[in-house]
């Protein structure tokens, strides 16, 4: 017995010296009797030693770097965001003055000969960077200027009374928008943020997406008098609803999916575009602002719902002759739409379909979400207004805007050329689709603004980011 004993005693010993001479040899760089061991053993032993025998231990290390890593990774998001919120301090507390210079580009459309202009807007870049890290900005036009205003709530003007000049001068516009927004708002990774301008009788009116509680978001407009020295911005629409995760599919809020788009009546009424924020049920809901169409009356306080089953409009046209608005939305996986809304139909509140009907699909297919938003491939045989125009697959359809009598041009955003992403579009409408076509492609385009005056399409395109000016922009639709 006590022969056995010894012998699994001395064997004992042998393995952990074994264990620890080997392990050593492993993970030691040292010149010691433990490294020369090691230099005895084969690579590939060692290797599958260190992946099977002493896993534990490599996972440990392995652990330890990742953390190390996490931590490094945090501090260089929070210097990004801290990097943010200074240059948003800047542009927003002072009037920095930026020098542009434009380049050519020629360009062949419709047999004609365009040069146009591009100006290169990198110093903007931070303003709010979606996932694929794209910068966006809203435009709009107030006597020679083109008024600027970032995604993170940056404010500035380019003066274009001389368009044919290669250099020109951004000069940023302080504000009080601090009043109604805080850090979160500013940084590039909040999804929410300033979602169009609209100047009218002299007023800029800005709408923000934002938090309004913890985890729960809504949108609200602000207002100012337009003041190229100092924006002194005041409430104008505030509502207390807000929204939080999918009450039937718990699905996440999508800030992206907020709309916010601006446009005015012949009144000088704001009309507002508000996104369902991936809360899907909130369209069909009459009780609640959420996926509509909104006229918020000028002077008062009050507001009226005309559209409802709205997803995400992202683009909005008025046309003050015949009083009707065309807008552009986004579907989900396809079924991107241009519907048609006019101020002669009955008072009750027209209904677009979504998310009962629409010409996509769901970019998850669980049978939770079909069940209670089944994505009926038809809108009239429901109840609901057929859009004049669907494109499946999308193409990240974003502005349209009304050019001359029953002409308008739409954009595109998204990333697929070949699908009809990243281009403008030409659009002849007279209460039906009678024309439309691709012109060329440029980029993602954000928003535009045609100048009918000077005859000139200022473009942003967030892919650069750039502005682009077209003059003579009419040629474009001489045969």
């Amino acid at each position: 017995m006590k022969k056995y004993f010894l012998i699994f005693f001395v064997f004992f010993l042998v393995s952990i010296l074994g264990y620890s001479l080997i392990s050593s040899s492993i993970n030691s760089k040292d010149d010691s009797l433990i490294n020369k061991v090691s230099l005895i053993l084969p690579a590939s032993f060692k290797s599958t030693l260190k992946n099977t025998l002493f896993a534990p231990k490599q996972i440990k290390v392995l652990e330890k770097d990742i953390k190390k890593q996490s931590i490094e990774i945090d501090l260089l998001k929070n210097l990004k965001k801290q990097n943010e919120l200074n240059q948003f301090k800047v542009y927003s507390n002072n009037d920095i003055l930026i020098d542009l210079v434009s380049y050519d580009e020629n360009l062949i459309i419709n047999k004609h000969d365009f040069t146009i202009k591009k100006i290169p807007f990198n110093f903007l870049a931070f303003s709010k960077s979606y996932p694929n890290g794209y910068s966006n900005s809203y435009l709009d036009l107030y006597n020679s200027k083109l008024i600027i205003g970032s995604g993170n709530g940056v404010f500035g003007f380019i003066d274009f009374n001389n368009i044919i000049s290669t250099n020109y001068q951004y000069i940023s516009i302080p504000s009080n928008i601090d009043d109604f927004i805080d850090n979160q708002f500013v940084t590039s990774d909040f999804e929410g943020g300033l979602k169009d301008i609209h100047i009218v009788d002299e007023t800029l009116y800005v709408s923000l997406v934002l938090e309004v509680s913890e985890m729960c978001y809504g949108i609200k407009v602000i207002q100012a008098k337009v003041n190229t020295k100092f924006l002194n911005f005041e409430s104008f629409f505030d509502p207390i609803e807000c929204v939080k995760s999918d009450e039937i599919t718990n699905e996440p809020t999508m800030l992206v999916q907020s709309g916010g788009r601006i446009i005015s009546d012949k009144n000088g009424n704001i009309i507002l575009s508000t996104g369902d924020f991936r809360n899907r049920s909130k369209s069909q809901n009459e009780k609640s602002i959420f996926g509509k169409l909104i006229l918020l009356k000028k002077g008062t306080n009050s507001f009226k719902i005309l559209t409802m089953g709205n997803r995400n409009i992202q683009g909005m046209t008025f046309d003050a002759k015949s009083e009707f608005i065309l807008m552009t939305e986004h579907g989900p996986k396809g079924g991107d739409e241009i519907n048609y809304y006019n101020f002669n139909f009955s008072s009750k509140i027209e209904n677009y379909g979504w998310p009962i009907s629409s010409y996509g699909e769901h970019y998850k297919n669980k049978k939770i979400i079909y069940e209670n938003y089944p994505l009926h491939k038809s809108h009239e045989k429901f109840g609901f207004n057929e859009p004049i125009i669907y494109f499946t697959p999308s193409i990240a359809i974003s502005e349209i805007e009304h050019i001359d009598q029953n002409l308008f041009i739409f954009s595109s955003m998204g990333t697929n050329s070949e699908e009809g992403d990243l281009s403008l579009y030409k659009l002849i409408f007279d209460k039906k689709i009678i024309e439309y076509e691709k012109l060329f492609s440029l980029g993602r385009i954000r928003d535009l603004r045609f100048d009918k005056k000077n005859n000139v399409l200022f473009i942003f395109n967030e892919s650069a980011p750039e502005i682009i000016m077209i003059s003579d922009f009419l040629k474009i639709f001489i045969n």
